[in-house]
């Protein structure tokens, strides 16, 4: 994978940036982690995916705007994970809040910033 700039929010730049796969990564982490866990227990997950939303403390640093100061790193960070599955409600956010435990990067940036984590069911 080849990875752009740092930081960038021009979205016609042809390759992601690194605070954008650091982000991806993060929803893969809670999708991938959700769909493997019901797969090891023998649930049915049809359909999972995550959307990562972040804000950073102040943008204007990680781009180097010239007397800017503060912190350029992530302020909060929310992901929402749509799952749609055959199987009860509650089995699955069982399998959500074992999957969420066992997430190291979940973890790792709980401890940085504000994270929200939140499972949504899609019939």
């Amino acid at each position: 994978m080849e990875v752009g700039a740092p930081v960038s929010f021009d979205e016609e730049l042809p390759r992601s940036s690194a605070l954008e796969c650091a982000l991806g990564a993060l929803g893969a982490e809670a999708s991938l982690g959700l769909a493997t866990l019901a797969h090891r227990k023998g649930l049915q997950i049809e359909h999972v995916e995550s959307v990562v939303r972040a804000q950073l403390a102040n943008p204007l640093v990680a781009l180097g705007v010239v007397g800017e100061t503060g912190d350029p790193g992530f302020e909060r960070i929310s992901i929402t994970t749509f799952v749609t599955s055959p199987e009860s409600e509650v089995a699955i956010q069982d399998l959500w809040e074992i999957a969420k435990s066992r997430a190291p990067l979940l973890h790792t940036f709980g401890r940085a910033c504000a994270l929200e984590t939140k499972l949504e069911f899609v019939l």
